[in-house]
């Protein structure tokens, strides 16, 4: 994993300094998914941060520009990170045969 900032990860969970830390995923199967995901976003985010500081963003494959302006907008906001890991990555692609 490629970081953009000093913090301590152990595993999918662990600990940033003396904060517990938990890792949130959402995997969608192409730039439509994604698309629809974030419609809606801003309300259900700032509910989420009432709960929760977040430590970082990341983006992996293939993400539509706009969604990655508005991701580095959210993360310059909450002044975090944001990790863009856009190139295919083996294991994550799966044969069209």
């Amino acid at each position: 994993m490629r970081e953009t900032s000093s913090r301590e990860l152990r595993g999918p969970g662990g600990t940033l300094g003396d904060q517990e830390l938990s890792c949130i995923v959402h995997a969608f199967p192409d730039e439509a998914g994604i698309s629809a995901h974030f419609e809606g976003s801003d309300e259900r985010s700032r509910s989420a941060y009432e709960l929760i500081t977040p430590a970082g963003f990341e983006l992996y494959g293939s993400v539509p520009r706009a969604l990655i302006e508005q991701m580095r907008r959210d993360a310059a906001d909450a002044g975090v990170g944001l990790d863009l890991l856009l190139d295919p990555i083996g294991g994550f692609l799966r044969s069209q045969t």
